[in-house]
């Protein structure tokens, strides 16, 4: 993802995760992506088929800082934290799942 990097988290080694979006970046480097359009679906764009202008267009928005990075303070995390659960019990988000080891249980 551009301009994620060192500068923004604190971190050399910091990695966009969309799968798990809120836990692994959200709630781990305290930063969040702001102005991201609303007809762009917020996923991975290497697994949707996004028209180019729309990509093109998210890249300006990107380069202009319309769209951008933000650091969140303690209010904005639970802020965010609350809109996460609100939106997971009401199905409108559905967090992914980890299939069980086929081992368990067998030690």
């Amino acid at each position: 993802m551009l301009f994620f990097s060192e500068e923004i988290t604190g971190e050399p080694n910091a990695k966009m995760q969309w799968a798990h979006y809120f836990h692994n970046v959200i709630t781990h480097y305290l930063v969040a992506i702001e102005g991201w359009p609303d007809h762009i679906p917020f996923t991975n764009l290497s697994a949707v088929s996004s028209a180019l202008p729309d990509l093109e267009m998210l890249l300006r928005m990107w380069e202009s800082g319309s769209t951008f990075w933000k650091l969140l303070n303690n209010q904005d995390y639970e802020a965010t934290h609350h809109e996460h659960n609100t939106k997971l019990n009401s199905g409108e988000l559905v967090e992914g799942t980890h299939r069980t080891c086929s081992d368990k249980g067998m030690k």
